[in-house]
């Protein structure tokens, strides 16, 4: 398979190396707002072909598969225009602006696959990989908690308190008009993954909130990836336009209701916890441990196959799960797997993450204190 990249900065972080890892996959054209960027990022990477135009690189005749790895409010164009051109598409979450907008991207793949039904499109999901969210995945689809009764998730980290992450300071992701904010930015792959593992979410209400209001500049024009920290150097502050707390609630296809909460702006927060609770059994996700109990039993934990275990030696972050993403892409596209035994998530599955997402912002936004 061979990629051309939009994006310079997650894009050579975590795309690169986990797409270096699969001898299946080339790299033939990185494309950059900043030619110089992406002269420097061809440079470091051996790649033959760099432009700042992502019309060029969709062109580019060896280009088969377009890898959008941008800030969200330039997603959907750029999809559109790789599916328009017949090009497979991989776009980072999350997917569009609104759901509008990632309709008219489901269109476009449409319209694409109709004229090539070997088209593939999907969007960067990598947690999907994660060896216990698969393994909670096949728990739940084998009936081992039986009739779905209730479930209920939390997310609770300090990233937008903590100088060493980038929501803490003033960058795309404190701007709502950019798509940024913790429900698009790290709570959309929480839906999805809800979403992969126990059905669609319907009847969703929610609210978006914003804890904390004022946001660090960064003394220098930041990208994924530079180090920060305590003392890195700031030049005043700016106001933060997108959420950094969220709520959700709704029905799962039976009627089961379903709780979603969490937030990046809380110092001492405990992670990531997910109750799924049957007429049968429960199963509990805490951090990365996969607990299970019958009715009558005391949760065990539960482990994992083998086989989904992820190659830390690859880099750091996300890279390892990046890299079995695109693996099971790269094996679709080049007709090695059928696409009924891919994982990753395609365009129509982010259509309704999107969906849960604009609910939960028309139920309102306001400022924390």
């Amino acid at each position: 398979m061979k990629v051309g990249l939009i994006g310079t900065g997650f894009g050579t972080r975590v795309h690169l190396p986990a797409m270096r890892a699969d001898p299946h996959i080339e790299v033939v054209g990185i494309c950059s707002a900043q030619q110089t960027r992406a002269e420097a990022a061809a440079a470091e990477w051996g790649v033959g072909f760099a432009t700042d135009d992502y019309k060029e690189l969709i062109a580019h005749p060896d280009v088969e598969l377009v890898d959008v790895c941008t800030p969200p409010d330039s997603h959907a164009a750029m999809t559109i225009a790789a599916l328009e051109a017949g090009k497979h598409v991989l776009c980072e979450k999350p997917l569009a602006m609104d759901a509008a907008e990632a309709e008219a991207m489901a269109a476009a793949a449409e319209a694409a696959r109709a004229a090539n039904p070997s088209i593939v499109d999907a969007v960067h999901h990598e947690m999907r990989y994660f060896p216990h969210r698969r393994l909670l995945r096949d728990l739940v689809r084998s009936g081992f908690v039986g009739q779905l009764r209730y479930v209920l998730q939390s997310t609770m980290v300090d990233y937008g308190v903590n100088p060493g992450m980038e929501p803490y300071w003033y960058t795309w992701v404190a701007r709502k008009e950019q798509g940024g904010g913790f429900l698009t930015g790290m709570f959309s792959h929480e839906i999805d993954l809800l979403r992969a593992t126990v059905g669609d979410l319907h009847d969703v209400v929610g609210t978006v909130s914003i804890a904390v209001p004022e946001k660090p500049l960064l003394a220098w024009d930041y990208r994924d990836g530079d180090a920060i920290g305590p003392d890195s150097p700031s030049v005043g502050t700016a106001e933060a336009t997108a959420d950094d707390t969220v709520a959700i609630t709704g029905r799962l296809d039976n009627g089961a209701p379903f709780v979603l909460a969490g937030t990046w702006a809380v110092p001492n927060g405990g992670g990531t916890r997910l109750e799924i609770h049957g007429s049968e059994g429960a199963l509990v996700l805490s951090g990365t441990t996969v607990l299970g109990a019958k009715k009558g039993e005391a949760l065990a934990e539960v482990a994992p196959p083998a086989e989904y275990g992820l190659d830390a030696s690859l880099g750091p972050g996300m890279v390892p799960a990046a890299a079995r993403l695109f693996e099971d892409v790269a094996a679709v596209v080049d007709g090695r797997r059928p696409a009924s035994e891919a994982l990753f998530a395609r365009i129509a599955d982010a259509v309704h993450t999107q969906r849960v997402m604009d609910a939960a912002r028309a139920g309102g936004e306001r400022l924390i204190g």
